[in-house]
């Protein structure tokens, strides 16, 4: 037996699929968010330790990493 989907079985579905698209989204937002705060923090982190260390250490911290 085929059942017809009614009006309210349609609108109910456009709802669903609409919250688990916000959802998605959020979820994306939330992870290029924390990697471009985890950059950032690497990046101040290089130049605080450029600032404080001076130019030879830090010269010779990149020399001995590499």
């Amino acid at each position: 037996m085929i059942w017809l989907k009614g009006p309210c079985y349609v609108e109910e579905e456009r709802k669903r699929k609409v919250i688990l698209q916000f959802f998605k989204t959020i979820t994306t937002v939330g992870i290029y968010a924390r990697f471009s705060f985890s950059v950032i923090q690497l990046v101040l982190l290089v130049f605080v330790a450029r600032q404080y260390l001076g130019g030879i250490v830090w010269k010779s911290f990149i020399l001995f990493n590499i």
